[in-house]
């Protein structure tokens, strides 16, 4: 019976969804799920977090070691650490499997790890966790445990965010607006990958709550129908900055959200609101608003970098310094090296590439790469069609493909465009390859590719006349990857 309850969260997702999707309207028990669906959405999902909370191998996925560290040395230390500075021994004993005795190889010797190489993360997340590090007392597998649960509260904060963003978009489908957002929560909070990163010590889930507290923020603004202020303006600044400050590769939103006001600015002449020149002038103030803001917030860190590095990051210095482990081969990052991965191309948005397959044979190995490759295409597919069918909408004749739904998905369109033409940008720019079939990085954008995701399937549904029978089928994915995944971490 015990071994069943890692699985109850998986099960329990299939139940729910299966109520939303074929219960009858006035039933008891569909009212009750549609009434309460936010409460039982996050026990669902914080009692699957648990189980990775608690089954993730210490340091797994890989540089959890690095981020833990960087959160010791700064509640120990009181101050940032520089990539020069070493881990305490307490991390490589724990890397050895001999913790709590000393580790037998001096960081000095340890390549890579002897090295706090995450070092030149932003501040945010490593300062937050301060007093869960000091929580964990003076066991170190206890505060590894209590960083993950302290995650996973954020996690469910995220889950949170998703639901009030997924909810709005889901309000304009309202035959299926119930089970389009539960499964919109659940490609979020099932996706092994999202989730192994999120609830391991790392600032992935930091980042993850403030790039989709921005986007939520301005799918409100589209849902609702009114222009965007000076004050929305420093609120998306002050977002943008904090996700900055989680993560830096983040900068992608400063593009989104001036995107986002020139689309306002395109809105309110359809509407022929206000004259083109004084809203172009708005616009202006409100872009200007918004980058004096963000700019305000971040300029300390920068100069913390300045000061130490001589760059205003140390991007380039710890790709120097991870080269000889990431990038062995000195592999280029040009197209022949996209040709050759295409078959990896993103698959780890879906699952955690570095523990994925210890507990698998090889059998098992090659159908569940085949799945993962099958669902990347339906991804990029799905992406392509939706951008066609938006754009061709908003600038139709109709007035009324002009509004709400369709400006939010083409801002999640953009939103993810974005941060992935920034992974390419980075690993071309850099000659970082890595980059380009590592999908994590694309985590930051995971709740705006759920609102596209359950928009193309309402445009199945709707519109092809999709039986509803096999679109419950397809929404069952996300339930089964994570089972299975979760298999793959109890049978380690």
């Amino acid at each position: 019976m015990f071994r069943l309850l890692p699985y109850l969260p998986s099960l329990a997702a299939i139940v729910v969804l299966g109520i939303l999707f074929w219960g009858k309207e006035k039933s008891k028990i569909c009212l009750f799920a549609k009434k309460n669906l936010l409460p039982l959405s996050l026990l669902i999902f914080f009692a699957n977090g648990l189980v990775y909370a608690r089954e993730m191998p210490y340091w797994n996925p890989v540089d959890e070691g690095s981020h833990f560290a960087y959160i010791q040395f700064v509640a120990e230390n009181k101050r940032l650490p520089l990539l020069t500075d070493r881990p305490g021994e307490e991390v490589l004993a724990i890397k050895e499997g001999v913790y709590p005795d000393k580790p037998k190889t001096k960081a000095e010797s340890a390549g890579l790890a002897g090295y706090i190489y995450e070092a030149f993360q932003p501040p945010l997340y490593y300062l937050a966790a301060v007093p869960a590090y000091w929580a964990g007392g003076s066991n170190f597998i206890h505060k590894i445990y209590v960083l993950r649960i302290f995650n996973l509260v954020q996690f469910i904060v995220l889950m949170a965010i998703g639901y009030s963003t997924l909810r709005d978009i889901g309000s304009f489908f309202p035959r299926l607006k119930h089970p389009f957002v539960f499964l919109g929560l659940m490609f979020v909070g099932f996706i092994p990958s999202v989730l192994a990163r999120s609830i391991a010590a790392g600032n992935a889930v930091t980042s993850m709550i403030f790039a989709s507290l921005a986007f939520w923020r301005m799918a409100k603004i589209f849902s609702s129908g009114r222009s965007v202020t000076l004050k929305d303006a420093a609120v998306l600044g002050v977002f943008t900055a904090l996700a900055i400050l989680s993560k830096f590769n983040l900068l992608f939103l400063v593009p989104v959200v001036i995107f986002f006001f020139f689309a306002d600015y395109y809105r309110n002449l359809c509407r022929a609101r206000l004259d083109w020149r004084e809203r172009g002038k708005k616009v202006l103030l409100q872009s200007f608003l918004y980058l004096v803001v963000a700019g305000i917030m971040i300029s300390p860190w920068l100069a913390f970098n300045e000061f130490n590095y001589g760059t205003m990051t140390a991007n380039t210095q710890a790709r120097e310094q991870q080269k000889a482990v990431v990038n062995p081969l000195e592999e280029k990052a040009d197209f022949g090296y996209f040709r050759t991965n295409i078959s990896t191309f993103m698959s780890t948005v879906w699952t955690p590439e570095e523990t994925r397959w210890k507990a698998l044979d090889a059998d098992q190995t090659f159908c569940y790469t085949k799945i993962i490759h099958i669902l990347n295409s339906f991804l990029i597919l799905s992406f392509l069609l939706s951008a066609l069918i938006v754009f061709g909408r908003l600038w139709s004749d109709s007035e009324k493909e002009k509004e709400g739904l369709l400006y939010i998905v083409l801002l999640a369109f953009v939103f993810t465009a974005a941060v992935t033409g920034q992974q390419f940008y980075a690993a071309i720019e850099e000659d970082w390859p890595i980059l380009i079939r590592v999908g994590r990085y694309v985590h930051p954008a995971i709740v705006p590719i759920a609102a596209v995701f359950i928009f193309i399937l309402e445009e199945f549904y709707a519109k092809l006349k999709i039986p509803k029978t096999a679109l419950y089928l397809f929404c069952l994915v996300p339930a089964g990857l994570n089972f299975g995944y979760v298999f793959t971490l109890l049978a380690k």
